[in-house]
C-alpha cells in the first residue's frame, strides 16, 4: 500500500491530507483494503514512511494533516459512496475530514 494523499488548497495554504491507522488496527486494516499487497512488513515500517513523507511534504511548503481513521466509519463511508476500499478512497476519506 501506499500512502494516498491529497494536496488541497486552502487561501493562502497548500494542504495534505494524510490517511493515517493506529497500530492496534493494522491487521484490520491491511486485511480490508482491496489494495493490500503492501511493501510494508509492519505497521512500525509503514508509520517510519508515513514520516519520511511527512517531512519531505513539509519541506516542500505543504501543511501535511494525519487525519487519524477509525475503520468502522472508513468502511461505512465506502459502502455509502459505492467506492472499493483502496488508495483512490482513503485519498479522497482524508481530504474530507480536512476539509469539513
Amino acid at each position: 500500500m501506499t500512502h494516498e494523499n491529497m494536496i488541497t488548497e486552502q487561501p493562502g495554504e497548500v494542504r495534505a491530507a494524510i490517511f493515517f491507522v493506529r497500530e492496534h488496527q493494522w491487521e484490520d486494516f491491511v486485511a480490508m483494503m482491496t489494495d493490500s499487497d503492501s511493501n510494508f512488513e509492519s505497521w512500525n515500517e509503514w508509520k517510519a514512511a508515513v514520516d519520511r513523507m511527512t517531512l519531505r511534504l513539509s519541506s516542500d511548503g505543504v501543511t501535511a494533516i494525519r487525519v487519524d481513521v477509525d475503520l468502522n466509519e472508513f468502511q461505512s463511508w465506502c459502502k455509502r459512496n459505492g467506492t472499493e476500499m483502496n488508495g483512490q478512497s482513503r485519498a479522497r476519506y482524508a481530504t474530507e475530514a480536512i476539509n469539513k
